[in-house]
């Protein structure tokens, strides 16, 4: 259990930014150079946080103004840049993917004048950080990963590394109303500098899967490190009862499409037990930006501050996070606060865009995204720190990360994909469990390993293979993720061993399978060619060694046979029908297949190759 939990018994959250929180429409430069009061070239000082009477904790950061590009401030001037969110004493307010800036960090930022207050122009949208990339060439960039949505065209938007020089020169042009070139984009190469960060602006497809994976990675951090606990409901299966607060009139059945729509891909796996439930329609404009007043609610065309949209020149779509916490719960023994309360809002003049420049799909992918951040997950492709600018997930050794989920890049339809089911397998496991596995069979490939398949199960995300020794109870062996099961440890030659499978996902554990047998003996000449294996003693001896050990699994006694097994022996009818007779009795109280042998009566039968071969494969 971490300080900050002793320290706190409420936190207050309003996440209502990028890295976590927001989806856009993303407006072209020119028009985000039109939206920006103030455009500045700066270095950041420092950071500090603050209480306001109207947003709580605020992250204030004081920035010296190196060049201005648009705007009324001179060089040497010192301004102060608000965010929402930020550590005070014991108190937190987590914003996550609100802008933030790192001491000494040379930036580009374009402003608003909120409230006489400073904000940055579409929250990250309007941060360019300076950087070098391994040519020399200086850089400004965006987080790529903060971006989530798509371009003014409907396309899903893919972020672009810009020349400095050139793209400072396009922006005072812009800004001046002036000609200006817009040929300023280069190919992304590695940055040199801050090795963790490297990585920024760039987005192979990343796929890093951790094993095992802890539930916390899947979260937001709720507070400044990220060690700190995760974030979940704890009320499932029972209901997370939202609200939804007003209208979007231009959204099919005036928004309740989206917001049903959005429910349904968090709740519709059945390895999960989410539940959430839109229970209300009471009017209320409350959302992650205001103080939280005890609602879960979905709102819509709420005025986001310093954060204008318009169909043309798009922008911040909306936020979604958890507004209240307290007490904890409790999943694989890691410690989560317990969501209270959690809105998504939706910016002010979306609806006007819909079904124009924003599909309905989009829309609903753009709710189903903020949902997923009322149940506190993090970004795919980031890390879980929200003060401090994003990093990419795959830096973390311990996560699993993807850029290709819903929890990321937003994609055009609603429907979940790999990391997202995973997400909420781990953080609300339940359901139903899987069925029992079929068609298990054991194999001895050595005298001391057994190889174990089966027939794959639906929803299972990992299996428990049981191994039972002569005389001694099934003990686990094994927790593959799929067939087959490898035992290469803890056998005895001339052994029979009894396995089992059961089949796991987050609703709980299989019944038992079906048991098989396998006994630790290589049969010389096997398989048994028919017109060409000469029958020997030494198969007769093999055979009479494997019943034997069958017996001893089944608890039933030694067998008695006719004859030696010596060398020189004549081969009877009588030495097959006592080894059938002494397997079938062991392996009937074992519960498993007797009879169906060829020949069924063996007096006056020529002993074959095929009688050894039917008994060699029973046990083997």
């Amino acid at each position: 259990m971490h300080t900050l939990r002793r320290l706190l018994s409420l936190v207050v959250l309003l996440p209502s930014a990028v890295a976590h929180a927001a989806t856009y429409i993303v407006p072209s430069d020119d028009v985000l150079v039109g939206k920006a009061h103030a455009i500045v070239i700066a270095r950041a000082l420092t950071s500090y946080a603050e209480d306001s009477k109207e947003h709580g904790i605020e992250t204030v950061t004081v920035l010296s103004v190196e060049d201005v590009l648009k705007g009324a401030w001179t060089r040497g001037d010192e301004i102060e840049v608000r965010t929402i969110g930020g550590v005070l004493e014991t108190r937190v307010k987590v914003v996550p993917g609100a802008p933030r800036f790192t001491d000494g960090e040379r930036v580009l930022v374009f402003l608003n004048e909120f409230e006489a207050s400073n904000v940055v122009t579409d929250f990250a949208l309007g941060l360019f950080r300076f950087e070098t990339d391994d040519t020399g060439r200086e850089v400004l960039i965006r987080e790529a990963t903060e971006i989530h949505g798509w371009n003014t065209d409907g396309s899903v938007h893919h972020e672009a590394r810009r020349d400095a020089g050139l793209f400072l020169t396009y922006v005072r042009g812009i800004a001046r109303h002036l000609p200006a070139k817009g040929e300023y984009t280069v190919e992304p190469r590695p940055l040199v500098g801050d090795a963790p960060r490297k990585s920024r602006g760039l987005l192979p497809l990343i796929s890093n899967v951790c094993s095992p994976c802890t539930v916390t990675q899947y979260t937001m951090s709720s507070a400044a490190n990220e060690t700190d606990d995760g974030m979940r409901w704890n009320v499932f299966p029972g209901a997370a009862n939202y609200n939804k607060g007003n209208n979007a009139s231009n959204a099919t059945n005036n928004g309740t499409d989206a917001i049903t729509g959005a429910f349904s891909n968090w709740n519709s796996d059945a390895m999960s037990n989410t539940n959430l439930v839109l229970a209300t329609f009471t009017a209320n404009t409350n959302g992650i930006t205001d103080a939280a007043d005890g609602v879960s609610n979905v709102s819509f065309e709420k005025d986001l501050p310093g954060n204008d949209f318009s169909c043309m020149g798009g922008g911040l779509l909306g936020l979604g996070g958890i507004q209240a916490t307290s007490g904890a719960s409790t999943v694989n023994g890691e410690d989560f606060f317990n969501v209270t309360e959690a809105d998504a809002t939706m910016n002010q003049g979306v609806n006007a865009c819909i079904p124009g420049s924003l599909s309905q799909a989009n829309f609903t992918a753009a709710v189903t995204h903020e949902v997923g951040h009322t149940l506190g997950f993090r970004h795919s492709n980031e890390n879980r720190n929200v003060f401090a600018p994003p990093v990419a997930c795959t830096t973390q050794p311990t996560y699993d990360c993807s850029n290709d989920a819903i929890m990321t890049a937003v994609v055009t339809y609603g429907a979940l994909k790999t990391w997202d089911i995973s997400a909420v397998r781990a953080v609300y496991p339940g359901g139903a469990p899987p069925a029992a596995p079929t068609g298990v069979v054991a194999t001895a490939t050595s005298t001391s390993s057994i190889t174990v398949t089966w027939t794959p199960v639906g929803g299972a995300t990992s299996y428990e293979v049981d191994r039972r020794a002569p005389g001694g109870a099934f003990t686990l062996v094994g927790s593959p993720g799929a067939p087959p099961f490898n035992n290469n440890t803890g056998l005895s030659a001339d052994t029979a061993y009894l396995y089992r499978v059961r089949a796991v996902n987050g609703g709980g554990t299989s019944a038992n399978s079906a048991s098989d047998l396998a006994t630790t003996i290589m049969f010389t000449d096997d398989p048994f060619a028919v017109g060409t294996t000469l029958v020997k003693a030494t198969h007769l001896s093999q055979l009479r060694t494997a019943v034997t050990t069958v017996r001893a699994q089944a608890l039933v006694g030694a067998p008695a046979f006719t004859d030696s097994a010596s060398a020189g022996v004549t081969i009877k009818a009588v030495h097959i029908t006592e080894l059938r007779t002494q397997l079938d009795a062991a392996m009937s109280v074992l519960g498993l297949t007797t009879g169906g042998y060829t020949d069924g009566a063996l007096g006056g039968v020529t002993v074959k190759a095929v009688h050894f071969q039917q008994l060699a494969n029973r046990v083997k």
